[in-house]
């Protein structure tokens, strides 16, 4: 028999979805599915704020478009919510952007829920209760940022969620798909000078 030990890194929980994706594109006006076939959204946030950072890259009529959105969900019932958009330009040339977030194999890699059972150390057989069990080790971070993905390449397309991806990776730095993930934030802190400071 195989048992799990949960080492718990926070206290306060994580609201996987604290604000509607359906409802953050139709405030910002962008449809809910991907309409070109060259885009990528990402949503940062996910966490105890009300605050949901959205960045959208897409190729329309051969000329790429980059875009920063900022969406404050209301507090109160009664209130809309605060929106800020930035055009972004990339650092090199926004089809090496595109090209190297492809590198990073975002159109495969499944969904984090997926890959739960990597995020484990592996365990030692123990004596217990007049058996030998395996004890694995697997740690939860409960707070922190989540990323949504959307990707589209043509008829190829992905959509993924990985919730504190940089920091799981540091506690399981074998696992290919954190890997990959990282790699594509890197790619966006790089040539657009944001999210460095997670």
């Amino acid at each position: 028999m195989k048992k799990t030990l949960v080492l718990l890194f926070s206290f306060i929980s994580l609201t996987l979805f604290s604000q509607d994706i359906n409802q953050i594109d139709k405030a910002l006006n962008i449809p809910d599915s991907l309409s070109y076939d060259a885009e990528i959204r990402i949503y940062k946030g996910f966490g105890i704020t009300n605050l949901t950072e959205v960045f959208r890259m897409y190729k329309k009529r051969n000329q790429w478009k980059i875009e920063r959105y900022f969406y404050y969900a209301p507090v109160q019932e009664m209130q809309k919510p605060n929106i800020k958009k930035i055009k972004l330009t990339a650092k090199t040339h926004p089809e090496f952007v595109w090209q190297s977030i492809l590198r990073a194999n975002i159109l495969e890699i499944p969904d984090m829920e997926e890959i739960m059972y990597k995020l484990q150390k592996r365990g030692e057989v123990q004596f217990v209760d007049e058996s030998y069990e395996v004890w694995n080790k697997t740690s939860f971070i409960t707070d922190g940022t989540g990323f949504k993905v959307k990707i589209k390449r043509g008829k190829d397309s992905n959509e993924i969620y990985y919730g504190n991806p940089e920091s799981y990776l540091k506690m399981y730095p074998e696992v290919d798909e954190l890997l990959f993930f990282s790699e594509l934030l890197n790619v966006i802190k790089s040539e657009f000078n944001m999210w460095r400071y997670n």
